[in-house]
C-alpha cells in the first residue's frame, strides 16, 4: 500500500492512497529450434505450451497455440497471461533436407516463381555443380551451391530448352540428369 501526497507552491496538498500489485514473472515458453525442407514444400506445425491468455507468433496478430511454418528463418512467440504480463522467446527453423531434391525444370522469367534452380538439401559446401547445354558446352559451374543458378550464361538468359547437370558431393555421390529451362 502506498500513499502519495502532492503539495503545490501555495501549500495546498492532497493525498491519495493506492495498492500496487506485484506479480511473479511469467514463464517464458520454450520452442525448440527445428529443421524444415523447403525444397520439398514441407510445412511444419509448431505448438506453444498451453495456459496463456494470448499468443502472438512472429510479431503478427494474436492467434492460437499453433503456427504453421513453410520457410527456414528466425521466428518469435510472444505470450500473455491473464494479468497482462508478456514474455517472448525466439527460435530458429533451419534448412535441412534428408535427401537431395533436384528439380528438373525452372523458369528464370522474373515472375518471382521458380526463377532460380534451387537444389534442396545440398548443404555440402564442397559439392561441385555443373550444367551443360546439349552440345556439351559448360554453361554454369559452382563449387558449393550457396547461390542457385539464375539461368544466366555470360550475362544473358539461356535459351529455352534441355540442359544437363552433374553434381558431385564431397563424399563421392554423383547425380546426373536433364534440366528444362522454360519461360
Amino acid at each position: 500500500m502506498y500513499t502519495l501526497v502532492l503539495t503545490n507552491a501555495a501549500g495546498c496538498s492532497d493525498t491519495a492512497a493506492f495498492e500496487l500489485h506485484v506479480y511473479d514473472p511469467i514463464s517464458v515458453p520454450q520452442i525448440r529450434d527445428t529443421v524444415l525442407c523447403g525444397a520439398a514444400n514441407e510445412v511444419i506445425r509448431l505448438e506453444a505450451p498451453a495456459g496463456y491468455l494470448a499468443y502472438r507468433w512472429n510479431g503478427g496478430a494474436s492467434s492460437g497455440r499453433y503456427f504453421d511454418v513453410s520457410a527456414p528463418g528466425m521466428y518469435s512467440l510472444e505470450v500473455q497471461d491473464e494479468k497482462g504480463c508478456i514474455a517472448t522467446t525466439t527460435f530458429e527453423v533451419k534448412p535441412y533436407c534428408k535427401d537431395i531434391l533436384i528439380p528438373n525444370t525452372f523458369s528464370p522469367n522474373g515472375d518471382g516463381f521458380n526463377d532460380t534452380w534451387i537444389i534442396g538439401g545440398l548443404e555440402d559446401m564442397a559439392a561441385v555443380v555443373t550444367v551443360f547445354d546439349r552440345n556439351g558446352q559448360l554453361i554454369f559451374q559452382s563449387h558449393g551451391y550457396s547461390v542457385p543458378w539464375d539461368g544466366l550464361y555470360k550475362g544473358r538468359l539461356v535459351p529455352v530448352g534441355a540442359y544437363y547437370y552433374h553434381i558431385t558431393t564431397s563424399v563421392g555421390k554423383d547425380f546426373k540428369g536433364a534440366l528444362n529451362v522454360l519461360y
